[in-house]
């Protein structure tokens, strides 16, 4: 059986999808805010500061995210076959063949709300990434924009689980993985 992924405005908008309560619970803290002070000009100040930093920090960076790993990579392609237990990964004119023995290792970012299974409270907590190390320094990465469940693929492509370490610690590579053009070095 053989699955091709890609980066699509589909598939990298059906995560961004996780903004939408966010931008629901802006006009509903708006009201509460003017009714709750009796439509004072502090209340309507309160919710629109509010409203403005809850769109600052939440939706931006991750409307932001998602913008610069689409304009690099929106011709990216990883094809899985997984009987031969082989992987293709295209980045522009770049292409890297490996079969999953070939793994040396597997760094596996992800925010503390996905490790532990729990609901997260900020719009990119669903994010991750893995970067997978091959023979020769080469390295691939693969984020859940171009995968959108990378535990499956790495499971259902039997990568020997020794090999996988689990960072709790997206935020702090977001910035460098999603604005690095040279992903295969």
């Amino acid at each position: 059986m053989r699955i091709d992924y890609s980066v699509t405005k589909k598939t990298q908008f059906s995560n961004y999808s996780q903004v939408f309560w966010v931008l629901s619970i802006i006009p509903i803290f708006f009201l509460f805010s003017v009714f709750a002070l009796e439509g004072g000009e502090f209340g309507i100040r309160l919710a629109i500061a509010v409203s403005l930093l809850t769109i600052l920090l939440q939706v931006l960076p991750l409307y932001l995210l998602h913008m610069n790993y689409y304009d690099i990579n929106k011709f990216d392609k990883l094809v899985c076959d997984f009987e031969s237990r082989s992987i293709s990964f295209y980045h522009g004119n770049d292409e890297i063949n490996f079969k999953t023995d070939e793994i040396i290792s597997v760094r596996y970012f992800m925010s503390f709300a996905k490790k532990n299974n729990t609901g997260g409270s900020l719009c990119w907590d669903n994010y991750n990434f893995c970067d997978i190390r091959l023979p020769d320094n080469k390295h691939v990465i693969i984020t859940s924009l171009l995968v959108p469940n990378i535990d499956s693929l790495l499971e259902k492509m039997n990568v020997d689980k020794e090999k996988i370490t689990q960072i709790p610690d997206v935020y702090s590579s977001v910035n460098k993985i999603a604005l690095d053009e040279n992903f295969m070095k």
